[in-house]
């Protein structure tokens, strides 16, 4: 870690500071591989530390004498990737099965929106494990964007 002395005020001004509720076209392969992928791996990494501050601030030289439970925000990082992922889950809702390239984050998909190929591989490991999105709805979508006739 880069910066570990601003990491609790960075997690905190994340978990309290975005909303993913915005008018807003966004691409889905940007978003899927940078804010998703980011909200999902600090998740997991904060999974890992141990219990109380003290121990955590072992782990993360350079965190200092910290109080903060830097675990308490795991809830709310994977809350957020829900949410990310439920909103570009319209993306999927095509005749193909080929993933729309961007979507609006309140609206889903907006009329003209093309497929891109390249938006199916990105959710292979997510999707197709079952571990991706909340509901059986999503996983469908996104395993069906793997396995298209030819």
């Amino acid at each position: 870690m880069m910066y570990p002395a601003v990491f609790p005020d960075a997690l905190k001004r994340v978990t309290t500071q975005i909303s993913f509720d915005q008018d807003v076209k966004v691409q889905v392969f940007e978003m899927t591989i940078r804010a998703l992928g980011s909200l999902l791996s600090t998740y997991q990494y904060l999974d890992r530390l141990p219990d109380t501050p003290k121990e955590q601030a072992k782990v993360i030289h350079g965190l200092g004498k910290t109080k903060v439970d830097l675990k308490t925000y795991r809830k709310r990082l994977l809350e957020m990737a829900l949410d990310l992922g439920e909103r570009m889950l319209p993306a999927f809702e095509t005749k193909t099965g080929l993933p729309y390239a961007r979507v609006n984050l309140r609206h889903g998909v907006e009329s003209g929106e093309t497929t891109d190929t390249c938006e199916s591989g990105v959710y292979c490991r997510k999707g197709a494990d079952g571990r991706c999105g909340r509901s059986r709805q999503s996983r469908t979508r996104i395993q069906r964007s793997l396995t298209i006739d030819r």
